[in-house]
């Protein structure tokens, strides 16, 4: 049966007919309520900050949501009451596959889920250690220090300018 409304009650009946005898049965009956809409889903859904360890993921409220159900790579992480969430304990250098589904808890509608993809940032590289001056005299000195592991190159800042990269 087509044409239906959303969230209407109808009273559905059906009879049983012979029309070569002309017999017909009493009706049997069912009332059913029809489905509401289903909400839309959430749109622009992104990352709006990456770090290593966490992720603030942010999207367009949706008309008639009461909470966002998020899930991190299939599992539920949290039902939230705003359209952001801060996803924090991540591992750094890592792809994450996250959901946003709108749902509306009083009436029990819900949106199809809109998806992300997302990598955290690598962890942050160590500071130098054992900086020091050598070789000072009254315009110039040479800076030394011990290399960190991961790092390509160093900026020489001086007085917080950055003066130099090696």
């Amino acid at each position: 049966i087509n044409n239906l409304t959303p969230n209407t009650k109808y009273k559905f009946e059906v009879q049983s007919m012979d029309t070569v005898n002309d017999r017909e049965s009493s009706k049997s009956s069912i009332e059913e309520l029809t489905a509401n809409d289903p909400l839309e889903s959430p749109t622009t859904l992104k990352a709006d900050t990456v770090t290593n360890s966490s992720v603030l993921l942010g999207w367009d409220e949706v008309e008639g949501a009461t909470a966002y159900k998020v899930t991190r790579d299939g599992k539920t992480i949290a039902t939230v009451y705003t359209n952001a969430y801060e996803d924090t304990r991540l591992t750094a250098d890592t792809d994450y596959k996250y959901t946003v589904t709108a749902i509306n808890e009083d009436d029990g509608r819900k949106s199809e889920p809109t998806t992300l993809d997302v990598s955290t940032k690598l962890n942050p590289l160590a500071s130098p250690t054992n900086v020091n001056a050598t070789n000072i005299d009254d315009h110039s000195t040479i800076l030394v220090w011990t290399a960190v592991d991961g790092a390509n190159s160093y900026n020489i800042i001086k007085d917080g300018q950055v003066i130099d990269t090696t």
